[in-house]
């Protein structure tokens, strides 16, 4: 794998090409087809049921198989509360310069959306290192026999004394 430079940009490409499909609206839908899309309430408490078994074991350290995407009903609903808290903050920024704007007597509201950015950004700072950490997780399951490939590599070349020789090449 190439590693970007240190110091180059990093960027993001699209296809020149672009392919739009038309999709029905849900009330265009037939019954046969809005069946064959959602689950039926048996299965959502099918779901729910084998979810919540899933965490009581996954609790009890007697699950074996992998709990990925479950974290935020492990944390005791401290998830919800950081996001109530945070749309919370927003919303009373937006009181404060509505009644601002009353204040001064304007009719309108022009919002000052880099004061809304300032106060998420600090409710979104622990969301961003948290996915970081989880997607390095999921970056080891994923490359379980690269990672274990990396570190008897490096186990090797520190029990040895010898230094590797460069190939001389013909050209």
């Amino acid at each position: 794998m190439v590693r970007p430079h240190p110091f180059q940009e990093k960027s993001v490409a699209f296809d020149e090409v672009v392919m739009v499909r038309p999709v029905l609206h849900v009330s265009e839908y037939t019954e046969e087809e809005r069946n064959n899309t959602w689950c039926a309430i048996e299965d959502k408490q099918r779901i729910k049921l084998e979810i919540l078994t899933t965490l009581k074991a996954a609790k009890e350290n007697s699950f074996e198989g992998c709990t990925r995407g479950l974290e935020k009903l492990q944390d005791g609903g401290k998830t919800r509360e950081r996001r109530r808290a945070s749309i919370r903050d927003i919303l009373d920024e937006q009181d404060a310069q509505r009644e601002q704007a009353r204040e001064n007597g304007n009719e309108f509201v022009i919002y000052d959306v880099s004061k809304f950015r300032k106060i998420y950004k600090s409710h979104s700072r622990a969301a961003r290192h948290v996915a970081h950490a989880v997607g390095k997780i999921d970056e080891m399951a994923a490359k379980p026999s690269q990672i274990q490939a990396q570190h008897h590599s490096v186990s090797r070349k520190s029990k040895s004394s010898r230094s590797p020789v460069p190939m001389r090449t013909t050209g």
